[in-house]
């Protein structure tokens, strides 16, 4: 599954403290990114600054190589920004030390020595989520899960729950969602409560998702219990009231009804979660192809782009989303929709072999000449993809892929004519 990233606004609200996880340190919203120490910080505090300045450069580094796709250099720089973090023996006594007076302290030293630690606490936490991102990317997702808790420990953010979510399973990720999405809604209610309509559109997003993750546990971890199916489509609905406009509760609720053999409710849940973003996909290919098109083409795309009411700005979900979604088509033998779906992702991105072998079986599947023609075509072009990065000899899964797809051209070109 895909991980949830939670990009932070500047209207987070209170973190809260879930006992279950350890709690945090609470942050003020208005809290500044890049405060100074004020004058009476301990060496103790001065020392935590100095290391904490130079783990956020590490992790700047460690998310520059992410982009670049040099997982494995990101990976030693997001574990030097989280050692830099884990205070020296010195340094524990001193901040012991630090702790034990405060006692002693005025109550404005107190104040304003609180005020920078909580911030430290909170900039401390978004180091260590950054870093177990690109630990769950390289596939350490161990001691990702390791970082997201210690995270925890200086800020419970929903960010970090729903992360920590995500990587575990079973009851556990069901506790992380429970607590994520608590966090999540009280933010929405608060910035819905300032007026803030964009930022709470973008939060009502993030827990319609949030509830979607939570969903497919049932269908995963937790399919054996009595009553997954029930849960599974009580979070599904809770989902599309947070957020009726997002396609993935919907196609998950079609998953949802295939396993139970409900093909003809299925179909229609995945067809309107498809009209939630689909038309526009394609308008857009349309609109992208050469001038050559006929006028017809234009017209069709046309009304394709007048079909749905949210047709402004659309962007189409994940590649992965929407090969999920191609698969559940191909299950409900909605061949012509599946093809549509995946052309969507040749267009962004024609070097994926799985995706190549998918439209070359819808072809195979509707028959005649010109389809069998086109499957060839795909399968060929579905083997080159895997030979061009020997992809077969690295991976089990594309290997058996490589020797089916072998398997299919090798029949395909049998039954064409010469």
């Amino acid at each position: 599954k895909a991980i949830i990233i939670l990009i932070s606004t500047a209207h987070q609200g209170q973190w809260g403290n879930d006992e279950s996880l350890g709690g945090g340190a609470k942050k003020s919203s208005a809290a500044s990114a890049a405060g100074t120490p004020p004058a009476s910080t301990s060496a103790a505090g001065s020392g935590r600054l100095a290391n904490l300045k130079a783990s956020e450069e590490a992790i700047s580094r460690a998310e520059f190589h992410q982009a670049r796709g040099e997982l494995d250099t990101a990976l030693t720089f997001a574990q030097q920004a989280v050692a830099l973090l884990e205070p020296s023996s010195a340094l524990k006594e001193q901040q012991s030390k630090t702790q034990s007076s405060a006692a002693a302290s005025s109550s404005s030293s107190s104040s304003g020595s609180g005020d920078v630690s909580g911030e430290w606490d909170f900039r401390e936490s978004a180091v260590l989520e950054s870093a177990a991102l690109v630990g769950a990317e390289v596939g350490e997702a161990v001691w990702a899960m390791a970082v997201l808790r210690r995270a925890l420990t200086h800020a419970c953010t929903s960010s970090a729950l729903l992360n920590l979510a995500e990587l575990s399973g079973g009851e556990a990720a069901l506790r992380c969602f429970d607590a994520g999405i608590r966090l999540l809604r009280e933010e929405h209610a608060q910035v819905s409560a300032q007026g803030l309509a964009d930022e709470a559109e973008q939060l009502a997003q993030q827990v319609a998702l949030a509830y979607t993750s939570a969903a497919e546990l049932y269908l995963t971890d937790l399919c054996e219990l009595p009553d997954a199916p029930q849960q599974c489509e009580l979070l599904l609905k809770q989902a599309l009231q947070a957020d009726p406009r997002s396609p993935q509760p919907l196609q998950v609720m079609a998953s949802l009804f295939i396993s139970l053999h409900r093909s003809p409710e299925a179909l229609i849940l995945l067809s309107r979660s498809l009209d939630l973003w689909l038309p526009a996909a394609v308008a857009a290919l349309s609109s992208s192809s050469s001038s050559s098109s006929s006028s017809s083409s234009s017209s069709s795309s046309s009304s394709a782009s007048a079909s749905s009411g949210v047709m402004h700005e659309v962007d189409p979900p994940s590649i992965d989303f929407r090969i999920a979604t191609a698969r559940l088509l191909q299950e409900l033998e909605q061949w012509e929709r599946a093809i549509q779906v995946l052309e969507t992702i040749v267009e962004e991105a024609d070097d994926i072999a799985e995706v190549w072998f998918m439209i070359a079986f819808c072809h195979r599947k509707m028959g005649g000449d010109d389809h069998v023609d086109t499957a060839v075509e795909a399968l060929q072009r579905a083997k080159e993809v895997i030979e061009m990065y020997k992809l077969e000899q690295v991976d089990s899964e594309l290997s058996a892929l490589y020797a089916e797809v072998s398997r299919m051209l090798a029949e395909l070109t049998a039954e064409t004519p010469a």
